[in-house]
């Protein structure tokens, strides 16, 4: 994790550069940077040179004029990372890097492959693939961005995600259903017999909808009677 030391202009005129080492030295009197890393240069000119653009605005640089303008140029180089997610039905969302750097404009590519690398990006991807699995919806202020700055593309995603998640909705209803078919024969017979009774299947129905403790407690006895709940245990 890197540190921020503030030190008076005297103090650092008694180091020498090469007892600095990688520092990157902000002069906060005279706005300048000495930095030993070429950063920048790795970045393309479509994301570095609005940054500085914006930078420049004295009227942005009130609030937060700067995180902004900083947010802006993030999602100008990653805001494109929902085109590389995988969203397959029955699956989970995965996000593949290959097929990201593909999305891309080429000379982005380079930066980007670079950007693949880094722990904080992996942290990226990882929260927002945990959000997306789990059917939550993500309106943080990057996720606002993005849908500013690309409003098509999100609409695309939108319409397969929303896809997506009504199929592992219906493939839970599917496994629910597949629990119930495997329980116990006399309580699934309890409940059966339980809504045929009076003079026909509707009958039953609109007793279950009206009366729906009656049908615990004879569903309870029955299994009683079976054997399955011992006398004097509630049925879990």
């Amino acid at each position: 994790m890197p540190f921020l030391i503030g030190v008076p202009t005297t103090t650092l005129a008694r180091v020498s550069g090469s007892e600095l080492g990688e520092v990157v030295v902000l002069d906060a009197d005279n706005n300048k940077i000495d930095s030993p890393f070429r950063d920048l240069e790795s970045i393309p000119s479509e994301i570095v040179t609005p940054l500085k653009r914006s930078l420049r605005n004295p009227s942005l640089m009130l609030g937060d004029g700067v995180s902004q303008a900083f947010l802006r140029a993030l999602v100008r180089l990653i805001g494109g990372y929902r085109e590389a997610l995988c969203l397959q039905l029955g699956e989970r969302i995965t996000f593949d890097p290959e097929r990201f750097l593909q999305s891309r404009p080429p000379n982005l590519r380079a930066c980007l492959e670079k950007m693949l690398q880094l722990q904080i990006f992996h942290q990226f991807i990882e929260g927002r693939l945990q959000i997306l699995n789990a059917g939550k919806v993500n309106n943080d202020i990057f996720e606002l961005e993005v849908n500013m700055f690309d409003d098509s593309s999100n609409k695309q995603f939108k319409q397969h995600y929303k896809y997506w998640l009504a199929n592992m909705k219906k493939e839970g209803g599917a496994l629910l259903k597949t629990m119930k078919s495997k329980a116990n024969p006399a309580v699934r017979n309890a409940y059966k017999n339980h809504c045929s009774t009076d003079s026909g299947e509707g009958q039953g129905q609109e007793s279950i909808q009206q009366h729906p403790g009656q049908v615990c407690r004879d569903a309870e006895g029955h299994a009683r009677r079976h054997g399955i709940v011992e006398e004097g245990h509630e049925p879990a």
